[in-house]
């Protein structure tokens, strides 16, 4: 019988490469945000190493719709790390450059990618002599950062270096590109972040134009960072943006090297999904029921129907700050129906569909 392995979903993975010298990773209050996205994989001989207790109502809901029992551990150590590999002083330098934005700003240069300056600053003067060269509205970015954390819209007055100055250009559209499974198959996302690049969620649809032009330069940064630093398994977040009246791609926007809810996503939709899937991110203030049991109940003919392949599927645990939800439907008409109907229901009333939201123009 194969032996039960536990699993620490290492959220906190930033953080840890932010920081001037390896420490063993360890289990931080930060993780019960995402931590749960790891019951969803349905793994068999595996637990999630973690302190907290989980409702029994969520856990049985999960069950009900993987097929696999959630385990957890809560004594001794963990045997692998889930989200972010960090195991000794080796890997912690290789993934600080793996997931620098430094290391990005220059492999655009290196790949001939670069559609405009990308600032490296070592210093308070860099950043004050990179703005001076920018007509316009900035942002000013931690070397290593997750989720649009760490990124700043005014002068600095001090902080950790380097810090990556850009141009904040008016972005239409974000997207995702990775490879999937044994196959290898390139995957292609659309990514919702909100104004100021925070991720909000992940849509797949089955017609993409961008796709081809995307894959196409993602294998060329893929073989960039394998060559360089030995990487395997990136995701490259590109994204288009306005120039006057003029459509441009940046192709290389930032490179991650670690699980992402982008593919955590893509394993949901290929496990769930239809021909249309959306990944949407709540706060749980908002939310009008307090308990999972009431936010199930509350879901009715909206709740994740297996033979059609064509619902919702509450993700988080209500205890969450922010909660996930995982919506499927046979068009992307029919996936905006869907998840307008679910937001008139399931949030308080007043508050109304943010942009993030929109699937289908």
């Amino acid at each position: 019988m194969e032996k039960l392995k536990s699993f620490l979903v290492n959220i906190d993975f930033e953080d840890q490469l932010s920081e001037q010298k390896f420490r063993p990773p360890h289990w931080h209050k930060i993780n019960k945000e995402l931590e749960y996205l790891f019951f969803w994989q349905g793994l068999e001989n595996a637990s999630l190493w973690t302190p907290i207790e989980y409702d029994l109502d969520y856990l049985n809901y999960v069950e009900n719709l993987v097929g696999t029992k959630p385990k957890t551990k809560t004594e001794g150590l963990y045997d692998e790390l889930w989200w972010g590999q960090l195991r000794d002083q080796s890997e912690f330098s290789r993934q600080q450059k793996a997931n620098s934005k430094a290391f990005c700003a220059q492999a655009r240069k290196d790949l001939g990618l670069e559609n405009f300056s990308s600032f490296i600053c070592h210093s308070l003067g860099d950043v004050s002599d990179s703005l001076a060269k920018i007509d316009g509205p900035f942002v000013i970015k931690d070397d290593i950062c997750f989720s649009g954390r760490g990124f700043s819209f005014k002068k600095l007055e001090g902080d950790q270096f380097p810090k990556i100055v850009e141009p904040w250009v008016r972005r239409v559209r974000d997207f995702s590109i990775f490879r999937y499974g044994d196959n290898e198959e390139i995957c292609c996302l659309q990514t919702h972040v909100n104004s100021e690049g925070t991720y909000k969620g992940s849509l797949f649809k089955e017609t993409m134009s961008e796709a081809p032009s995307l894959c196409k330069n993602f294998e060329k940064i893929e073989e960039y960072y394998r060559k360089e630093l030995s990487c395997t398994e990136v995701q490259v977040d590109a994204y288009q943006y306005l120039e006057g009246s003029e459509l441009n791609f940046q192709f290389l926007g930032e490179v991650n090297h670690r699980k992402t809810l982008g593919k955590v996503f893509w394993d949901l939709h290929k496990r769930f999904g239809n021909r249309s899937s959306f990944l949407g991110i709540i706060p749980s203030f908002q939310l009008r029921k307090k308990s999972f049991k009431e936010s199930i109940d509350n879901l009715g003919k909206f709740h994740f129907n297996p033979v059609t392949k064509s619902g919702v599927i509450h993700l988080s645990p209500r205890e969450a700050r922010f909660s996930l939800f995982f919506f499927t439907e046979e068009s992307e008409r029919a996936l905006q129906f869907l998840i307008r109907d679910f937001w008139k229901r399931e949030v308080k009333e007043g508050l109304k569909l943010p942009p993030e939201f929109i699937v289908y123009l």
